[in-house]
């Protein structure tokens, strides 16, 4: 009887020499596809396009205000009344570097007019107008009537800061979140260093005082203030007249006669914006 015998050596040997031969089939063909691939690349690179794409954000800035409370107020003589109603200021800003507020009196719609306008027996009566002024009692004011404003920046992730400015007459440097005198020229009262949220925005608000001295006629006063928004790629700041803008503008004037001009030939954009 014939006996077959299992040689393990051989068999294992053989397996071994198979999967050679398998692992060196992948390897070629690993080698063909990456070849495949580079020649793809390289017949289609002198085809290929770069398609660019720009976007431009346009700097926008707003300023918006609505009345909480009415700045109207009944005050008898040799009184003082703080806290005259309330308005309040949004500002939406996207410019990154911020944005500034610039306050300026304009009573009678008259830039530089800080008078509370009278009016005594139903006519206008400039000798009774009310000078702006921080004065709270007949000692302080030398008996005359006076009022001042006031603003206060509204906590948040963009609150503003309020600025400061000299108080007249005494000449100080005070702040505008203190009542103060109603600014005669465009004056810096708010500021923040940084852009807005385009929903939150920047809060600030404004309150007014006044004083009424005993000699102040029965009569109605009114006044207002103009509120300007300026940011920094805008014009630098507001300016009252068209010959303070054309002096910041740098322009010279022309003498004809014994009369110096600013031209119109001299007339630029940003001479029209302020």
């Amino acid at each position: 009887m014939e006996i077959t015998r299992f040689n393990y050596r051989q068999t294992s040997h053989n397996i071994y020499i198979r999967i050679y031969r398998i692992a060196e089939v992948f390897f070629i063909l690993s080698l063909y596809i990456v070849s495949l691939h580079l020649n793809l690349h390289d017949t289609f690179a002198s085809s290929s396009v770069v398609d660019d794409i720009d976007i431009t954000v346009p700097v926008s800035c707003n300023l918006a205000s609505t009345i909480d409370a009415t700045h109207v107020a009944t005050i008898k003589v040799n009184t003082y009344q703080a806290d005259i109603g309330t308005t309040n200021f949004k500002v939406f800003c996207n410019d990154n570097s911020g944005f500034s507020i610039y306050a300026i009196g304009y009573s009678n719609n008259q830039y530089g007019n800080t008078k509370l306008i009278a009016t005594v027996d139903g006519a206008l009566a400039p000798t009774y107008d009310i000078i702006t002024g921080i004065g709270t009692n007949n000692a302080e004011t030398s008996g005359i009537s006076n009022w001042s404003m006031k603003l206060t920046a509204t906590s948040g992730t963009y609150a503003p800061t309020i600025g400061s400015a000299p108080n007249v007459p005494g000449g100080e440097n005070a702040s505008f979140t203190n009542y103060h005198t109603v600014p005669i020229d465009f004056t810096q009262v708010v500021t923040l260093n940084a852009s807005t949220d385009t929903t939150i925005g920047s809060n600030f608000t404004s309150t007014y005082a006044a004083y009424i001295s005993q000699t102040q006629p029965a009569g109605i006063y009114t006044g207002k203030v103009k509120y300007t928004l300026v940011h920094p790629n805008d014009a630098a700041k507001p300016t009252t007249t068209l010959e303070e803008a054309y002096a910041n503008a740098g322009k010279t004037k022309v003498t004809l006669d014994t009369n110096s001009y600013y031209t119109m030939q001299d007339m630029n954009p940003d001479i029209c914006r302020a």
